[in-house]
């Protein structure tokens, strides 16, 4: 059957999971025999592939469920430090430790734990205003007293990370791509295969075996890609790419690839 080469010249579909695989296995199937220009051509389009890979982590680290552990464990510290003041306020208030936990249950866990009620953002805003209470109100010896150093310390730590997760932290979050640069690598990305695929068919001799063998070894990678997207599941369904992040994700109350062309 004779060789389809538009099917190969024009720009190919790609993913940004197949991307940065279909380029490595484009490399390894290059001609032993590749010229200069094939080479280059090579070349371009691991660099692209590359590029995709590092705008899906960037956007990855940015998004919403990135935020959401850091959220989880802080405010797991507030509730553990709160139902541990909420138990000791039981005792005789006549006591130190009852005397101290009471104070602590009026003073900063009134309302109970006010960052269950919260997004993350808003969730880091109240704790770092209820620890500048408890710095301010001189409240941390009876923190230390009732709650423990251990735990007092948990809450500053996880409060920390939550902030550097936000990019409210000490160090600069780094910039994430626009909602577009995956998908416009994704196009980049087909276009210089095709490219490539061009360069490649131009050695083509006709009747020459050699030479067809040759074009067809190296294109078999975009070839086993297109039986893998035929034969999944959804078929010919569009591929997707991470969203552009939204604000921090809203954690429940308590008791995420475009295709190139």
């Amino acid at each position: 059957m004779p060789i389809q080469f538009g099917s190969y010249d024009d720009s190919v579909r790609a993913t940004q999971e197949t991307a940065p695989v279909l380029a490595a296995q484009l490399s390894t199937n290059a001609p032993p025999d590749a010229d200069a220009k094939e080479k280059k051509a090579l070349h371009d389009i691991e660099l692209e592939a590359a590029q995709i890979a590092r705008d899906v982590s960037a956007r990855e680290r940015a998004a919403p469920a990135a935020v959401r552990p850091f959220w989880l464990e802080n405010n797991g510290a507030w509730t553990g430090a709160h139902d541990v003041a909420a138990a000791k306020a039981r005792l005789d208030p006549e006591t130190p430790t009852g005397a101290d936990a009471q104070l602590l249950m009026t003073s900063i866990f009134a309302d109970g734990v006010p960052t269950t009620q919260m997004d993350a953002l808003q969730s880091y805003g109240v704790s770092i205003r209820m620890l500048a209470r408890i710095h301010d109100e001189k409240l941390e010896k009876a923190v230390l007293h009732v709650v423990g150093k251990e735990l007092y310390e948990l809450i500053q730590s996880t409060t920390s990370a939550l902030g550097e997760a936000l990019g409210a932290g000490e160090t600069r979050a780094p910039s994430v791509p626009s909602s577009t640069a995956i998908q416009d690598g994704l196009t980049r990305f087909g276009r210089k295969v095709g490219a490539y695929c061009r360069l490649l068919s131009a050695k083509v001799v006709d009747d020459d075996e050699e030479s067809e063998r040759r074009f067809l070894d190296a294109v078999a990678p975009i070839d086993a890609l297109r039986a893998s997207l035929r034969g999944s599941s959804s078929g010919d369904a569009e591929d997707t790419t991470t969203t552009t992040p939204a604000s921090p994700a809203t954690p429940p109350k308590e008791g995420g690839n475009g295709s190139g062309s």
